[in-house]
């Protein structure tokens, strides 16, 4: 027993070293056993999201994304494998690990009614997620009259910046939701398509479905239990993380000091966050 702990925590330090954009290589995904209806989603879309993890070497990955909204909530989650898909692991007792870069392992909880928002970062350690709440993000927008086709619908563009980044979103009147993928929202229809300038981050929809039964937007109650912090404490924790993997692990795990690799610490891992600011 000890030594599979020992060396899942020396993986841990080697995931780390691999750490992506946002999270981490590889996460839990959130228990979905317990949770909180917070809602009930009339629309559901899929969303996927190519992200570059790093700017040198052209390393891009993907996020499959699911935006559910409701008059009064929106949010954005990524999409977990499913237990019963890998059985024989399931009957192991093993763990199922998910993609963690990126936005692998955010979910945002858009309140409309209160302008509030919610975001929770799950990584691969410590192994409770953490939890941050501000004021519902908001973007200006300028909507010029450039159109364009997606999934059928016909889409308008419109540019803004935001957290350090310059967006240009399409989005439709077509449906009736006036919001988006992740944090962006303030358009009178719903965003399909939204892109940084440098194309770094590109959130596509892949499909749009006004649902026929509606379905619950839940919180997952994850241990019952998440670190509270705030955006900005939350980003540089995660920029340490990629900035020295190694000392990132020994301070969750100070009994490990001496035991791993003190090189990882030499490692500078590529970092380049959604939020520049």
């Amino acid at each position: 027993m000890k030594r599979h702990i020992f060396s899942l925590l020396t993986a841990l330090v080697a995931s780390v070293s691999m750490a992506g954009a946002q999270g981490t290589h590889k996460i839990i995904p959130f228990s979905r056993q317990n949770f909180t209806v917070l809602d009930s989603a009339e629309y559901k879309f899929t969303f996927k999201l190519h992200f570059l993890r790093d700017v040198k070497k052209g390393e891009r990955f993907e996020n499959d994304l699911i935006v559910l909204a409701s008059k009064d909530f929106v949010k954005t989650e990524s999409i977990w494998p499913e237990p019963e898909q890998n059985p024989d692991k399931m009957r192991a007792g093993e763990k199922i690990w998910t993609e963690g870069r990126g936005l692998g392992g955010t979910e945002v909880f858009k309140n409309l009614k209160e302008g509030k928002e919610t975001v929770t970062v799950k990584l691969t350690t410590p192994s409770q997620p953490f939890i941050y709440e501000e004021a519902l993000s908001k973007q200006t927008w300028k909507i010029s009259r450039e159109k364009r086709k997606i999934l059928g619908y016909t889409c308008q563009k419109a540019t803004t910046s935001f957290l350090g980044r310059n967006y240009t979103a399409w989005f439709t009147k077509d449906i009736p939701v006036q919001n988006g993928p992740w944090k962006f929202g303030g358009l009178p229809g719903m965003i399909l398509n939204v892109s940084d300038s440098e194309q770094h981050y590109v959130f596509e929809c892949t499909g749009a479905q006004r649902l026929k039964e509606k379905v619950p937007i839940v919180k997952y109650n994850y241990y019952k239990k998440y670190e509270k912090t705030t955006r900005e404490e939350l980003n540089k924790l995660i920029k340490w993380m990629h900035d020295d993997g190694y000392a990132y692990v020994i301070y969750h795990s100070p009994q490990l000091e001496g035991q791993l690799d003190s090189t990882a610490s030499n490692r500078k891992t590529p970092y380049n966050p959604i939020e520049r600011e």
